[in-house]
């Protein structure tokens, strides 16, 4: 609502600061011919003021920056997500742990080639920290992607799409890490290797 009301507004202020100068203008010349000088310089600066108020007035800083997707400190999204065997797993299902969520396309070759790291802290950290990956191209042959890369953390389907729209995702792969009650507490976009990934699980 905000960016279209912004729009309408400063084409009003600017019609507005065109009548005035026109107005101004008018004078100006009726002065001149009568011999006298009007300070437009004044005037200008004083339009100019009333121009950059009323747009800083108008315009609000968003709580978050959409091409950042979501912000960390956040409360993620819940959701509810068929698994590649055909169960049905909700984000609330894994709270008491952290958790640590990856957004992935079969045919991303940054995906392919984090995945692996992925499985290796799944094992490692099994008994402290969730890892999930949700697919965004049901169309693509998930099973056989998985087999592939001999995955084992769950691998859930977003077949609407509408996962991904919650969570904003502008890039894959993206990854969230959760706390325990499921707050942002981090979160990476583009590929991990294996130092950012240890450093995301644990910030200094």
């Amino acid at each position: 609502m905000l960016k279209k009301i912004i729009p309408l507004a400063i084409i009003l202020i600017l019609v507005g600061v065109m009548v005035v100068q026109a107005v101004e203008k008018d004078k100006e010349d009726q002065n001149v011919q009568k011999g006298k000088k009007l300070p437009t310089a004044a005037s200008d600066q004083a339009l100019d003021k009333l121009y950059n108020d009323i747009i800083s007035s108008q315009i609000e800083e968003p709580d978050q920056d959409p091409e950042e997707g979501l912000n960390i400190g956040l409360k993620a999204p819940m959701f509810q997500l068929n698994t590649l065997d055909g169960q049905t797993m909700k984000l609330s299902d894994l709270k008491g742990k952290k958790t640590l969520i990856n957004f992935f396309a079969t045919w991303c070759t940054p995906c392919k080639t984090e995945m692996p790291l992925l499985e290796k802290f799944s094992i490692k950290h099994k008994s402290d920290l969730n890892i999930i990956a949700i697919n965004i191209d049901p169309r693509a042959n998930v099973k056989k992607y998985v087999n592939r890369l001999g995955l084992t953390f769950p691998i859930l389907i977003d077949e609407r799409g509408k996962v991904n729209e919650n969570y904003q995702v502008i890039a894959i792969p993206t990854t969230f890490l959760l706390n325990e009650k499921g707050i942002i507490i981090n979160k990476q976009i583009g590929e991990l290797n294996e130092d950012q990934l240890k450093k995301m699980l644990n910030p200094q």
